[in-house]
């Protein structure tokens, strides 16, 4: 209120200082007239007052502001004392009220430790740098000068202040102010605002004592609201404690008494985490027995914890070993802390004690620095001592319960066995009894077996004691207790000295054992054991009790064994008599050994039964049933090899196994099967006809002790009784099979000789092995030696694994030698030999086993015949005989086809030349032959396209090409290449015999590869073409397939020489043929020189009637064959007037009748010169037509339009042209307008229309 008048006050008199100057300015404004030197004081006067003016302004403002602060610190004030808020929100707003008041955007609290005696940052700015929780120490940085001098100190650049703490050293704080906190002298903690940045505040003396005095209420309210926590959590800490009391008292079950007693003390203490251990006193270890809070990542971590007291192993283990309580404020600098959660930074532990014995060790645990105080270290003690309240009583009431269900246990036991049931049923029901008669997890049973003198284990609940284990007399705790007949308690049996090597390792603790007595015979042995406890014992009153028990249960026991006794007995007579029954009317030996099965199989438990027949000639074990564990097995035919059934075998008497484990060194080998576990029993009896033994009946079991001596007995005489069946049913298998063998023989035999290629017989061929044996692949492979590779050349069914066509290389399968030698090669396993290609192929189509059976002609093997089964050894000995005779004869026919097949080969070879050779024989130009001959080869070989190069000089010229089918691209037809960029070729017509290249050929150059192969063959055939000692060329014959195909076998390569001769014998004849033609040409052409010298305007004539045609020729689109014709034919047109007289050739006045009629005759008569040369065939009508009319009143033929060969028409146009243009003896040359005149005039009826716009288009300029 005094500041409100002050300010007032303040305001009036200031108000009334300006109005007084602004009369007197009016004034001195008055007197403008004065001098200039008035003027200047005038204006030096109002300078000072406008300064003065300027100060009060400011000291206005200041006074505003200071009145504002005052207003917001009161303000402040007073919504902090009204606020309930809990701690960390308070903190957080007196940080944010600092920041509004000094009008920063930073700001931030440290509040004083004293009991670490440093500072902590409780609060801060969101934008702060720093976080909540960082510590420094009173001689660090402005905090801890402010802390130590408790003045206000601030800073205008914290960058350059030489005094900053290193925390702080990288935060690039500006102006800095930070004063102390103080209550009623002591120091509270520090109150700090800032700026960060390109801020220019910079804080005044002012600010300082405004915060001051704003920090020392906040250090009071502060102070209160820690009061306050503290109390309020004090109550909370004694309402639980008063409730723990209430629930122990009103929950009688232990572990529900711990288990809240533990929540209760995690919620107290406001921990994150908590653990229980349990002390066990043998082991002198903590076990973890409950946990609170940790994540679930690691909860399976910290329940396997386990620490050893004496060894301090731990903090927990020092606690326990020390019975003293321990807090850690700072747990990573602890080198006892083991760490299994890392976000944990303080804990608490107390021990737990009755009567100054350790029971356990509490502890808790937080994520937050030196959480927890001595006030809480004494909550937890308490929590603790209650623990230990609730621990004893769980023990007293678990005694009294016990006693109490002993004693129910007792009298319910008594009632239960005077029920009717099964033995094992009523022994495991004893068992049971027992251990829940002690309070007990494990226990058993040993019966005596008075015919061997020893202990076998009837019930168990161990794993590594498993029911039929044996024990001897005076063995281990059971051995002694049947000796002595006494009970006889063991506290720790892995210290007992008298323990047997048949439970070593066990996790036995406390064990009791009492002998079972009826009549003073002994009947047994009741066990009870105590497992992984170590903290129970046994005492007289449990032998006691349980030898209570003990007594009643023999006496049943007994009972039941003499009943059981006289049953199996009886049983065991009627089963002898069922199957004797079996033996006399059985219809085949199957359903006898089925009878067998079904009678043993309901007498004699076991896990896995066979019926094995023994063929002494093979060796081998026919497994016709097998049973495992309830699955029946298809037979299965196996070689003898070293097993509890050979031993039978060997020694022709039973075999009885009682336990494999005691008796491997006897028997080394143990028996598996099905399910391939190792057999802990096994009884085996040989069936036995005479001294010779035809089988085995075994049973084996997974238990101990499984099979009785009667059961021996009983297996015994079963099986002398189906013996002498067996042995019956053996030879008359053998004399059917024997039948069934000569019966397929016999039909293969038939087949083969009905069809001329065994393909044909292919199919009754496997139809007869595949009822012989089983198989379910039959395949025919033939060895090419030279390639050292076999080709499948018949297949029983079309699949993917070694499909027929396919070449298989003989060091991909192991049967290649034996083969090769001429050897069969049984494979009864093919998982034995997938490491060849071909084995592995059939192995992963699921075949197992395969014979190789050599097709042998003379001694040379030529392929094998191949069978494959999916069972495995599925062809037997026995079976190979009848399986060579049946190859035999397959290798005949195979041989006979051969010999068939290349004799006919050899006709067709010959008929093919024949033919070529007769269309060659009429050809006589080069490119004829050459195409006449690749189509012939393409047809004939099959290859996929054919090429003709022939030599030019230093050059080869593709002259031919020929495809079997469209190939989507040019065959290089008229290329040339020097002949030496082509050695293949050279080296084919040196060795005047025809080569195989692959593309892949190293030898091969990437030129000739491009060259040859064209992107599309894969094999190419060079075949020379020579006549005599002249190379003409080579013949290519290329192949897309590859040469695992044989595209090129011996056969292909003589016929492709043969092919090549014929062609260069061709080619020769036709070149002496054109040498000959152009002979006779040469002389035609002098006969027509000859007629040129008899008449000079003729020769001209000719050679400019030549140019001239060929030009006309062109317009219209001739073939250069036919402008051939036109230009032998312009020449020689007038190579008929030789039998012209002079006479008539000179004569310069008109002819008459007769002269024309003999100078008509001139075209046929050149017509006739020429005719005979085949390449002027085609200038012969030329000749004879040049003088014929389009509209056919020429001569000789009278031919009218397009009758008239087009060349003859051209010549006529050209020849009449030069006849009018040109001086002749019987008239003057005409210019060529008037001929092309005449042309025109005469164009449609001497002359064809399209020929004379041709000619025209010809000689326009």
């Amino acid at each position: 209120m005094n500041g409100e008048i002050g300010f007032s006050f303040f305001v009036v008199v200031l108000s009334a200082i300006c109005v007084g100057f602004g009369f007197a300015l009016v004034a001195i404004l008055r007197e403008s007239s004065q001098r200039k030197r008035a003027e200047r004081k005038l204006h030096d006067q109002i300078a000072a007052l406008q300064a003065l003016a300027d100060e009060n302004a400011r000291l206005l403002d200041e006074s505003k502001r200071r009145a504002t602060e005052m207003a917001a610190l009161q303000e402040t004030t007073r919504d902090l004392a009204a606020q309930q808020q809990d701690l960390s929100t308070l903190l957080q707003t007196i940080v944010a009220r600092a920041t509004s008041l000094l009008a920063v955007p930073h700001g931030h609290m440290y509040l004083y430790d004293k009991q670490r005696g440093d500072l902590e940052l409780v609060a801060a700015s969101e934008s702060f740098p720093l976080a909540i929780g960082t510590r420094l120490t009173l001689d660090v940085g402005m905090v801890g000068r402010v802390a130590q001098t408790r003045q206000p100190i601030f800073v205008d650049d914290y960058q350059s202040w030489e005094n900053r703490s290193r925390q702080h050293a990288t935060i690039p704080f500006t102006a800095v102010l930070q004063v102390p906190m103080l209550y009623q002298g002591d120091l509270v903690g520090v109150l700090g605002v800032e700026e960060i940045g390109s801020h220019t505040r910079k804080f005044a003396e002012a600010d300082a004592r405004l915060l001051t005095l704003f920090a020392a209420q906040a250090a009071s309210i502060v102070h209160n609201a820690r009061l306050f926590n503290e109390t309020h959590t004090r109550a909370e800490q004694l309402a639980l404690l008063y409730d723990a009391g209430l629930t122990l008292n009103r929950v009688l079950e232990p572990k529900t008494q711990l288990e809240f007693l533990f929540k209760i003390a995690v919620k107290a203490l406001h921990a994150d985490r908590a653990t229980f251990y349990r002390y066990v006193a043998a082991e002198d270890t903590l076990h973890l027995e409950q946990s609170i809070g940790y994540p679930i990542k690691l909860q399976d971590k910290v329940h396997r914890l386990k620490f050893r007291v004496q060894a301090s192993d731990g903090i927990a283990a020092r606690v326990a070993r020390d019975c003293v309580p321990f807090r850690a404020a700072d747990l990573p600098a602890d080198p006892n802390w083991i760490v299994v959660d890392a976000s944990i930074r303080s804990g608490l532990w107390a021990p737990i004690q009755h009567e100054k014995q350790l029971l356990g060790v509490l502890s808790v645990f937080s994520a937050t620095p030196d959480a927890f105080t001595p006030q809480d270290e004494r909550l937890l003690v308490l929590f603790a001592n209650q623990v230990s309240v609730a621990m004893e009583n769980a023990r007293l009431f678990a005694e009294t319960t016990r006693r109490a269900d002993e004693f129910a246990a007792l009298y319910q036991t008594t009632r239960d066995l005077t029920i009717p049931q099964e033995l094992g049923t009523l022994l495991e029901t004893i068992a049971l009894r027992a251990m829940t008669l002690l309070r007990s997890a494990g226990g058993g049973m040993y019966l005596y077996d008075a015919a061997r003198d020893d202990l076998v284990v009837a019930v168990t609940t161990h794993p590594s004691t498993p029911v039929g284990t044996r024990l001897k007399m005076g063995e281990g705790m059971a051995g002694r207790v049947a000796q002595t007949r006494q009970p006889l308690i063991v506290d720790d049996y892995h210290t007992w000295s008298g323990r047997s090597p048949q439970y070593e390792g066990t996790p036995y603790t406390a064990v009791i054992e009492v002998p079972m007595l009826y009549s003073g015979e002994l009947i047994g042995i009741l066990v009870v054991e105590e497992i992984g406890n170590r903290d129970h014992k046994f005492t007289e009153e449990d032998a006691r009790l349980l030898s209570l028990f003990a007594a009643q249960a023999a006496g049943v026991v007994h009972s039941r064994r003499l009943l059981e006794q006289t049953e199996r007995r009886a049983s065991h007579l009627a089963v002898l008599n069922r199957i004797a029954s079996a033996v006399n009317y059985a219809p085949n030996l199957s359903e006898l050994l089925q009878v067998t099965y079904g009678e043993i199989n309901a007498l004699i438990a076991h896990d896995t039964f066979f019926i094995t027949l023994y063929n002494a000639a093979t060796n081998e074990l026919d497994y016709r049933i097998r049973v495992d564990e309830g699955i029946r097995h298809s037979p299965e035919i196996r070689q003898l090899a070293p097993s509890f059934t050979s031993v039978v075998i060997q020694t022709k008497k039973p075999v009885h196994i009682h336990d494999w484990e005691r008796e491997k060194d006897l028997h080394p080998t143990p028996p598996l099967f099905g399910s391939m576990k190792p057999a802990r029993s096994w009884l085996g009896v040989p069936m036995l006809v005479g001294e010779t033994v035809v089988g085995v009946i075994s049973v084996q079991s997974y238990r101990l002790n499984a099979f009785s001596v009667e059961e021996e007995q009983l297996l015994t005489t079963i099986a002398a009784q189906v013996a002498v069946v067996v042995e019956k049913a053996r030879l008359l298998e053998g004399a059917q099979r024997h039948a069934r063998e000569q019966s397929a023989i016999g039909n293969i035999a038939r087949a083969l000789n009905a069809a001329w290629d065994v393909r044909q017989a292919f199919p009754a061929i496997v139809a007869e092995l595949t009822h012989l044996c089983a198989c379910e692949r039959v395949s025919l492979t033939l060895l090419n030696p030279a390639r050292d590779q076999a080709l499948f050349v018949a297949l029983d069914s079309p699949r993917p694994e070694l499909a027929q066509g396919t070449w298989l290389p003989l060091h991909a399968t192991a049967a290649a030698d034996d083969i090769r030698a001429g050897r069969i090669h049984l494979t009864p396993d093919l998982g034995g030999e997938v490491k060849f290609a071909g084995e592995r192929a059939l192995y992963e189509a699921g075949f197992r086993s395969r014979v190789n059976v050599p097709l042998v002609v003379g001694d040379q093997a030529i392929g094998s015949l191949n069978l494959a089964s999916r069972q495995l050894n599925a062809f037997k000995p026995d079976q190979l005989p009848v399986l060579q005779q049946i190859a035999n004869a397959l290798a005949i026919a195979i041989e006979n086809t051969r010999l068939f097949e290349e004799e006919q080969n050899r006709r067709t070879e010959l008929d093919a030349l024949y033919a070529l050779s007769r269309v060659l024989t009429d050809t006589t130009d080069a490119d004829a032959i050459l195409d006449l001959a690749l189509r012939h080869a393409v047809e004939t070989m099959r290859v996929t396209f054919a090429r003709a190069a022939l030599l030019d000089g230093d050059e080869f010229v593709v002259r031919a090409a020929r495809p079997i089918r469209a190939l989507g691209r040019e065959l290089g037809l008229g290329r040339r290449e020097p002949v030496a960029a082509h050695p293949c070729c050279l080296r084919v017509l040196n060795q005047n015999a025809p080569m195989v290249v692959r593309s892949d050929d190293p030898n091969v150059t990437a030129f000739e590869r491009e060259l040859f192969f064209l992107d599309v063959a894969q094999t190419l055939c060079l075949v020379p073409l020579r006549a005599g000692e002249r190379a003409l060329g080579v013949l290519m014959l290329a192949e897309a397939r590859g040469e695992e195909r044989e595209p090129f076998n011996a056969e292909k390569l003589r016929l492709a020489h043969s092919i090549g001769d014929q062609v260069a014998s061709a080619l020769q004849r036709a070149e002496l043929f054109a040498e000959l033609e152009n002979s006779y040409l040469q002389s035609v052409l002098s006969l027509a020189n000859a007629v040129d010298a008899k008449d000079t305007y003729t020769a001209i004539h000719a050679e400019r009637l030549a140019e001239m045609a060929v030009a006309v020729g062109g317009v219209l689109g001739l073939s250069a064959r036919e402008l051939e014709d036109v230009r032998y034919g312009a020449l020689l047109h007038d190579i008929g007037k030789i039998g012209v007289p002079d006479a008539i050739l000179q004569k310069p006045g008109p002819l008459t009748e007769p002269e024309w009629v003999e100078m008509r005759r001139h075209p046929e008569v050149g017509a006739q010169i020429i005719q005979p040369i085949p390449r002027l065939a085609g200038a012969a009508l030329v000749v004879r037509h040049h003088h014929e009319r389009y509209d056919g009143t020429g001569y000789p033929d009278r031919l009218a339009g397009q009758a008239i060969p087009l060349a003859a028409r051209v010549l006529t146009v050209v020849d009449a042209y030069t006849a009018i243009v040109d001086k002749r003896v019987y008239k003057a040359a005409c210019s060529h307008a008037h001929a092309i005149a005449e042309i025109r005039k005469h164009a449609g009826t001497q002359f064809d229309p399209r020929v004379v716009d041709a000619f025209l288009d010809s000689i326009r300029p």
